[in-house]
């Protein structure tokens, strides 16, 4: 997957990500990518217009696999140490980490008689490299 990250702000304590379509969002009051903390990164798995989201796959990415983040010049390279389906009123995986980290978040199971996600799909990465692409 290949795709720009941008901001969501958070309003009254929410993320309104309907207006994302081919991008991450990075979740405001969480760590900025790639600095010290748990960045809180999302997608959606299905886009309004009902293509498949840039997060799609996501809950299919193995333990062991890279996410790679770049940013003014440098690759920073995250190793998946967990992929795990939460509820979506778990906020544990939104948990301070004392170094760089990240957490992609999605929607799964989709609920036609509510119209809501029944759960979400949480991958979670640690650094483990930085190396300059120029």
């Amino acid at each position: 997957v290949k795709a720009p990250i941008v901001g969501v702000e958070s309003k009254n304590g929410d993320w309104d990500v309907t207006w994302m379509q081919d991008q991450v969002g990075w979740l405001h009051g969480s760590a900025y990518p790639t600095w010290k903390g748990n960045s809180l990164l999302t997608a959606h798995v299905v886009n309004a217009d009902g293509k498949p989201g840039v997060f799609s796959q996501l809950k299919y990415l193995g333990l062991g696999e890279y996410v790679f983040v770049y940013h003014s010049g440098y690759r920073y390279t995250y190793q998946v140490i967990a992929n795990d389906f939460v509820q979506p009123d778990d906020s544990s995986v939104m948990k301070h980490e004392a170094k760089p980290f990240l957490t992609l978040i999605t929607c799964d199971s989709y609920d036609e008689k509510t119209g809501t996600y029944l759960r979400r799909v949480a991958v979670q990465a640690e650094l483990v490299d930085v190396r300059s692409v120029r």
